[in-house]
């Protein structure tokens, strides 16, 4: 954050503060025109940053140095939520686009039984087949594919994306070359990685995650980030035992709860025996069932 005096020259400038330091409305946006003099500051090789390093170097040598106040748009994009709005707010008119909505449905082949509700954009070289619903607040990237009686809704697809039939895609983030199957529901702030595959019945919580190149099986609940390993299980539960890899499906968080989860199914009076090996895996695993068990 920048303040100016009269003459649009800064007089006080700092990078990225906590609220408790935050002095001024006046944003840096990153835009910098500089004299070639600026770079006689730093030594080749040297890391040197503009904000952290010269700018406050040359505020102390009161060397001057202007800022340029506009009220054009602007938007600050350092999470999902951002990203999504900054996309409709392109959508919606409220940012002058140099170039707008370039290749705009260009050979896209749209069933006339689709329907498309304004606005959205479509790229290049998609298939929308019947029965489809694009509501408003969409994005579908170019080579995507939606079959028959999925909706998508305030939605954005990458490219290279396909979508099964009778999808519900719901304020998500479908990253490319990324596939679901038919039947999927996939809810709000979510995000599903590049090459990853959602199989049929799948449902995808609100808020989760998915990284790159992951498969979640059929019929799947995902509630939590998939992060590690290559897929999402329907069920840890056997029909005598829990099975899955220790720190990506049974985790510490996930035993406390099983422990917890036990706990209010056995009788009060009835006392609890919890053994284990002596490896560091099993004991965490152990202390953390007893976490749930007692708390």
């Amino acid at each position: 954050i920048v303040i100016l005096d009269d003459e649009n020259k800064i007089v006080r400038f700092l990078e990225k503060p906590s609220w408790g330091e935050v002095f001024s409305d006046t944003v840096n946006t990153g835009i910098y025109i500089l004299e070639p003099e600026a770079f006689s500051h730093y030594k080749k090789g040297d890391v040197f940053d503009f904000s952290k390093d010269l700018f406050p170097k040359l505020l102390k040598e009161k060397a001057p140095m202007f800022g340029y106040i506009t009220d054009s748009y602007w938007s600050d994009i350092g999470d999902l939520k951002t990203y999504m709005s900054t996309n409709f707010d392109a959508l919606g008119g409220k940012i002058k686009l140099y170039n707008k909505f370039s290749g705009n449905r260009s050979n896209s082949q749209i069933s006339n039984e689709a329907k498309i509700d304004s606005p959205v954009y479509i790229g290049e070289n998609c298939t929308i087949k019947n029965g489809a619903v694009i509501k408003p607040y969409s994005i579908i990237g170019n080579n995507c594919t939606i079959e028959e009686g999925s909706t998508i809704k305030r939605s954005i697809l990458w490219d290279m994306v396909h979508i099964g039939k009778n999808n519900e895609l719901r304020g998500t983030i479908i990253c490319s070359k990324s596939i679901t199957k038919n039947n999927v529901d996939i809810y709000e702030n979510s995000i599903v990685g590049d090459e990853s595959e959602i199989s049929s019945s799948a449902l995808i919580r609100p808020n989760i995650k998915i990284w790159p190149q992951k498969y979640v099986e059929e019929g799947s609940i995902i509630n939590k980030n998939l992060v590690w390993g290559t897929k999402g299980t329907k069920s840890f539960f056997g029909s005598k035992d829990i099975k899955g890899e220790i720190n990506i499906d049974i985790t510490p968080e996930f035993c406390t709860l099983l422990g917890s989860a036990f706990v209010n199914v056995v009788k009060k009076s009835r006392p609890i025996i919890l053994t284990c090996d002596n490896s560091n895996a099993s004991n965490t695993i152990k202390n953390s069932i007893i976490s749930g068990i007692t708390s």
